[in-house]
């Protein structure tokens, strides 16, 4: 039982690391993509965008990365560029989402540098009952998924302690 759990830690351990180096190197290609546009024009002094070399392809490329932009920056932050927005819009939009990306950048360095501490990896498991009836849609307060998570571990211990006799009170019920 102990080596499954170790297993299971390592497993977990592994997975956050990994996740977050996803998201890191995630939003690092978004900002590569949006700095390459911001690079290719530039808006004068009269507020006209000054384009300069493959402007519309460089347009294009962020165009294809903004759900993923949107899902670095969230709902608040989100990237506002369409299609028929005029062209300066779409620049500031994307200078504006390039700063939050940037912010969103720090704040997924620090994630990645938290993955490493194997405590956070155990916190997870321990508090993955909880998280479970998070998705069915029941928010718990902190002290009550706490409590929650800590019933559901010792009921699994003790399943698996007397697993025989629980197997035996089953099948008591229905003969």
């Amino acid at each position: 039982m102990v080596k499954y759990l170790i297993i299971l830690w390592i497993a977990v351990y592994l997975w956050l690391i990994v996740k977050s180096a996803v998201k890191l190197s995630g939003i690092d290609k978004a900002i590569k993509v949006l700095a390459v546009y911001l690079n290719s024009a530039n808006i004068s002094s009269d507020c006209y965008l000054q384009k300069q070399g493959s402007y519309d392809k460089n347009l294009e490329n962020v165009f294809a990365l903004i759900p993923a932009i949107n899902r670095y920056l969230g709902i608040y932050d989100s990237c506002r560029m369409d299609y028929a927005n005029p062209e300066t819009e779409n620049y500031r939009e994307a200078r504006t989402a390039c700063q939050n990306l940037f912010m969103q950048r720090s704040y997924a360095v620090d994630a990645l540098k938290l993955s490493f501490i194997p405590t956070k990896s155990l916190k997870t498991i321990l508090i993955a009952p909880s998280r479970f009836l998070g998705y069915l849609g029941f928010k718990p307060d902190g002290v009550i998924a706490k409590l929650f998570s800590v019933l559901c571990w010792v009921a699994a211990y003790l399943l698996g302690a007397y697993q025989e006799e629980v197997k035996s009170l089953v099948n008591s019920f229905f003969k």
